[in-house]
This record gives C-alpha cells, sequence and structure tokens, in this order.
C-alpha cells in the first residue's frame, strides 16, 4: 500500500489516508491486511522504457496514478498454533508480506515475540550497526534483508542471526523469501525447514 501511495497524483493524502486506516482498525483479537490498488493508462513507448528503466523517465511514468482504493481484510490466528510453536526448536523465523505493525502483532500472538523493547527493529541498513546483545528477536525489512545478503556487511547479518532466536521478516516478496532461506542453507550448513501456505511461498 505505502508504494501504491507514492505513485497517486496526491501522494501525501493518499498516505496520510493510509496511515489514518491503520490506526482506526487494529485490533489484537484479528490483524489486518491491507492492499491498494491504483491505475492509469500508458502508451507501448512508455512501456518499453518500463522495460529498459530508463530514468528519469521511469519515474515520470510512475506518477500520477488515478482512483486509489484502499481494501482491508481481517484475518485471524489459527488457534493454539502458538503451543505448536513453543515445541518446536527455538530458532524460528516468521516470513511476512504484512507492514511492521501487523507482523509485530501476528509475532505477539503465537509467541515469536514477547515485547516490543526486547526487538531489534531493523528498518534501514545502518541499523545492522545497533548493539544487538540484548534483544531476544529480531524484525527486519525485507528490502533491508535483501540489500544486506547482497552487500560486504552480509557477516553483520549473519551475526545478528547467530544472536537471535526469535525473527520477523516483514514486507518480504516471494524472492527475498527465497533469497533468505538460501542465506540460511548457505551460510550455516544447516538443514532448514520452510512451511507455506500460498503461490507466493513456492519458491522459497
Amino acid at each position: 500500500p505505502e508504494r501504491v501511495c507514492d505513485y497517486v497524483e496526491n501522494s501525501k493524502s493518499a498516505h496520510k489516508l493510509l496511515s489514518n486506516i491503520e490506526d482506526n482498525i487494529f485490533d489484537y483479537d484479528s490483524y489486518q491486511r491491507i492492499i491498494a490498488h491504483a491505475s492509469k493508462k500508458i502508451t507501448s513507448s512508455e512501456l518499453n522504457c518500463l522495460k529498459m528503466e530508463k530514468d528519469p523517465i521511469t519515474k515520470a511514468i510512475l506518477s500520477n496514478f488515478d482512483d486509489l482504493s484502499i481494501y482491508v481484510f481481517n484475518d485471524y490466528i489459527v488457534k493454539d498454533v502458538n503451543k505448536a510453536i513453543s515445541r518446536l526448536r527455538n530458532d524460528i523465523t516468521m516470513l511476512t508480506g504484512d507492514k511492521l505493525k501487523s507482523a509485530i502483532s501476528v509475532g505477539k500472538s503465537i509467541g515469536l515475540m514477547d515485547d516490543d523493547n526486547d526487538t531489534l527493529k531493523i528498518s534501514q541498513v545502518e541499523d545492522i550497526n545497533k548493539n544487538h546483545d540484548n534483544y531476544k528477536s529480531l524484525a527486519i525489512s525485507g528490502d533491508v534483508l535483501e540489500s544486506l545478503i547482497n552487500s560486504q556487511d552480509s557477516y553483520k547479518l549473519e551475526n545478528v542471526l547467530k544472536h537471535t532466536s526469535k525473527k520477523i521478516i516483514y514486507r518480504a516478496s516471494p524472492n527475498i523469501k527465497q533469497l533468505y532461506v538460501s542465506f540460511l542453507q548457505n551460510t550455516f550448513k544447516k538443514p532448514v525447514m520452510m512451511i507455506g501456505d500460498g503461490a507466493n511461498d513456492i519458491s522459497a
């Protein structure tokens, strides 16, 4: 939704609308999946520019979208899933496309996270340099995870993963989920079990 709001004609108002929706619907008995849609007509030459990723033409095309729609779906945690998770080994990661607020809400519900203050939040690459010794769990943005895996600082990510046994990766695309599983296999040389229930989990 945040990306879609970046592309619409009045981006500032769109982000304010999204923020108001998120603040007013949040409920700890369930969690929300929020998706957004906007569209615009483009020419075949503009389409070719997008395919070739020609900046700044691409940036000009990816703006002034019309007809913003925001959809909110309530979702519920499977009963007693927290008990199942507590019986598993300690090193568990939840990969989700949801935003941080929803991811943390689910993390608390399933016993993957106890307290916000015990959670190291990494929302930009520089946050990897924070002292992680006193944190029990980790919440990291999928985009940042991808940047770290593909950088010279991947050893810093490895170090943080070693020291936190409960992890949440939010805003994780199918590609990022696959990348994370591969990184665990290649870095720690141990078997990795992945459970998913949708087409976006197949590659991982």
